[in-house]
């Protein structure tokens, strides 16, 4: 993945979970601004994992969706995020998790 930086894998992940969204709707998701984003996809589109194709009911904005260079990522995309999870828990009990993810949860809604 040596042409991929994380920043990409944020967008890629938002990708993952739904087959097309506005760059819009990409900046808030990953929580970065509408510029940023414009210029992330621009590399994903140059290095084939990204098209945009026209919003027809909103023609100031368009759809970002994955190709199937990109859509073939997801499994590598879940298999490294597996493997983070079991290093991050390792040794939690699944109560410890929980309480974990709550606070967590408590202090991103605080946050947002």
């Amino acid at each position: 993945m040596n042409e991929l930086a994380p920043s990409h894998g944020d967008i890629l992940a938002a990708l993952f979970k739904r087959n097309e969204v506005t760059m819009t709707e990409i900046a808030t998701l990953i929580h970065r601004d509408r510029s940023t984003v414009t210029q992330l996809v621009r590399k994903l589109e140059r290095k084939g994992y990204v098209f945009s194709k026209e919003n027809a009911s909103d023609r100031r904005s368009s759809f970002v969706c994955l190709t199937e260079k990109g859509k073939s990522l997801e499994p590598f995309f879940k298999q490294v995020t597996k493997d983070l999870y079991t290093r991050a828990y390792s040794g939690m009990t699944d109560e410890e998790i929980s309480r974990f993810q709550q606070l967590v949860g408590k202090i991103y809604h605080n946050m947002d």
